[in-house]
């Protein structure tokens, strides 16, 4: 996985392991969605983060709509403001977290 990563995560090599943990995270068959902060990161990670965890976490599915989600990934982004209920949350980094949506 690193060598099919590696031109996206090397301007910011933390990606590569905030990608690789939520891939242990979030089961193959799961849909997941992404909310980004607007902190002080680079706008490789504001813009970037996602299109590489869609590829990255293949065959999970991507949705854009939290509340259809099994899991959301946060960077940056507290879990509260979600808007979904939080069945448990697992720090990825320090900057990201997977949340598993309570239903």
């Amino acid at each position: 996985m690193r060598r099919d990563l590696e031109p996206t995560y090397w301007p910011q090599p933390y990606l590569f392991t905030f990608a690789v943990g939520a891939r242990r995270l979030i089961p193959p068959n799961a849909t997941y969605s992404v909310a980004i902060g607007g902190g002080q990161e680079p706008d490789i990670v504001r813009e970037g983060l996602a299109p590489l965890l869609w590829y990255a976490l293949l065959p999970r599915r991507y949705t854009s709509d939290v509340n259809s989600a099994q899991f959301v990934i946060t960077w940056d982004h507290p879990s509260e403001t979600l808007g979904v209920p939080v069945k448990r949350e697992t720090g990825d980094g320090p900057d990201g977290n997977v949340v598993e949506v309570g239903r």
